[in-house]
């Protein structure tokens, strides 16, 4: 099993040439019959608070006399979200791939609570960013879990047995009689 990772700018990232070499180490992978994980802080679906857009706050940043704070940073908070073009073009762009394919498992943080989500190919969506603090999740998400929790924290553990079953489970702080309790969230 190969492991590759990028570490280069979003903006980079977001270039045709790396869309062109995921697509082909997805493709590479799953006719080699791999688990294929893929791992970034930016989730592709989430009912966190970076799935919605900022409305308000957009309107007055872009048609109100705040513009002038836009290049001195403004303009990150805006970026940080799916509706955002950068993030818009991410997310259209690994899903395209993705859902080519069955039984992918995504994984990535960015929303700091836990969230598990499915597609209808049976591909996972996993947002695991509540390993230190919470935030809740938005009034009108735009993706709904499978299972969720924004009020503990905690993380996910993914586990394959020699079958080539998995079982994903969820640690949170919550303790029962001095012992990390865990749920399992997810079986196939």
């Amino acid at each position: 099993m190969e492991e590759v990772f990028f570490s280069k700018p979003f903006s980079l990232i977001l270039s045709d040439e790396f869309f062109t070499k995921m697509r082909k180490m997805v493709d590479d992978a799953n006719s080699n019959h791999e688990q294929i994980i893929i791992s970034s802080h930016q989730p592709l679906m989430t009912a966190g608070q970076h799935g919605v857009r900022k409305t308000a706050l957009y309107i007055a940043a872009t048609y109100t006399p705040l513009i002038i704070f836009r290049p001195m940073g403004l303009n990150r908070l805006f970026r940080q979200d799916i509706t955002s073009n950068a993030y818009r073009r991410l997310v259209d762009s690994m899903l395209s791939i993705i859902q080519q394919y069955e039984h992918i498992i995504y994984v990535s943080g960015h929303d700091h609570n836990l969230q598990l989500m499915q597609d209808k190919k049976g591909n996972l969506f996993i947002v695991s960013g509540a390993g230190s603090k919470i935030e809740p999740f938005a009034k009108n998400p735009s993706s709904l879990p499978l299972w969720s929790d924004d009020s503990e924290t905690g993380f996910f553990q993914i586990k394959f047995d020699s079958s080539g079953s998995q079982e994903i489970k969820v640690y949170t702080a919550e303790l029962k009689d001095g012992i990390t309790t865990y749920h399992v969230v997810h079986k196939q």
